[in-house]
């Protein structure tokens, strides 16, 4: 077996479940004969659900000191709340801890830069959770455009849009604060999946313009429907794009569309076709000649 890389898994919510999922698959995808991974080290605030997921998922041991997680594993997941991430990635680097960080990365562009910087000068490996990058579909589409094919991207049209605040009476929550969430609502969440696809697809962004929206404006305290909390990011983005190419780009995201699950998918049309994903409708990425 090749070398053995302990790793610590930072929040036990519905992110951290998706990542302890995948950590327990890694051995059986890929093998052992290079690395293998152990589920290490499992933290969360909260001492309960963090002993029952570590139960649940194979860790080790799990703890409500993410410095104690920090002090057993090789490599790191952060899947907190984007306000704990500069603190605790920038200690987990500062360790020469290898880093898996979710977005947002930080509550700001100035924070995510720090970041980024320290991990680059400190030579650990670092990325961030846009899971879609590495979905079959969309490398299937990204081969197809290096194949030459297609020809020149010449527009791209994306959404991902989502219904889980599409209730006006769903209660207020951290994603919605943007001193705990940042600046960033439904783009922060779900608009840069989006747009790490039209970059992988299409290249680097040159120029846009955009147009956000909070539409509920005030939601209820949870647990106490009488008391009204200021939602301060936005429940609406759309944005139009220059790529560095001469491609155009219209991207929007929402997280109050009813109706609409895990609804990501674009159109990205090209000099000698054009490559569809519906992701909703679980269709395939397809070439459509003019």
């Amino acid at each position: 077996m090749g070398r053995l890389i302990r790793t610590a898994l930072i929040g036990a919510g519905f992110i951290g479940t998706s990542h302890a999922l995948a950590l327990g698959a890694v051995n059986a995808t890929f093998g052992r004969e290079k690395f293998e991974v152990e589920a290490t080290v499992l933290a969360d605030a909260d001492a309960a659900k963090a002993e029952v997921q570590a139960h649940r998922f194979g860790f080790v041991s799990w703890t409500t000191n993410w410095r104690t997680a920090l002090a057993d594993c090789d490599a790191l997941i952060l899947a907190v709340p984007s306000f704990m991430h500069r603190e605790i990635a920038l200690e987990a680097i500062s360790q020469g801890k290898h880093l898996l960080c979710e977005k947002p990365v930080g509550l700001s562009a100035a924070e995510a830069d720090e970041i980024v910087e320290a991990a680059t000068r400190a030579g650990v490996t670092h990325g961030v959770g846009l899971t879609y990058l590495r979905a079959p579909m969309v490398r299937h589409a990204k081969a197809l455009l290096d194949s030459g094919a297609l020809g020149r991207p010449l527009h791209f049209r994306g959404r991902h849009n989502e219904d889980y605040l599409a209730d006006r009476a769903a209660p207020f929550s951290w994603r919605l604060d943007p001193n705990l969430a940042g600046r960033c609502g439904t783009l922060g969440d779900l608009g840069w999946h989006i747009l790490s696809i039209a970059r992988l697809l299409c290249g680097p962004v040159s120029g846009l313009s955009g147009q956000v929206e909070i539409f509920h404006r005030a939601r209820p305290e949870k647990g106490d429907p009488e008391t009204q909390r200021t939602v301060g990011n936005e429940d609406w983005a759309a944005l139009t794009l220059r790529f560095e190419n001469g491609a155009t780009g219209l991207i929007e995201s929402s997280r109050i569309a009813h109706g609409r699950k895990m609804d990501i998918g674009f159109e990205l049309v090209c000099e000698n076709g054009t490559l569809a994903l519906d992701g909703d409708a679980r269709t395939v990425v397809g070439i459509m000649p003019p």
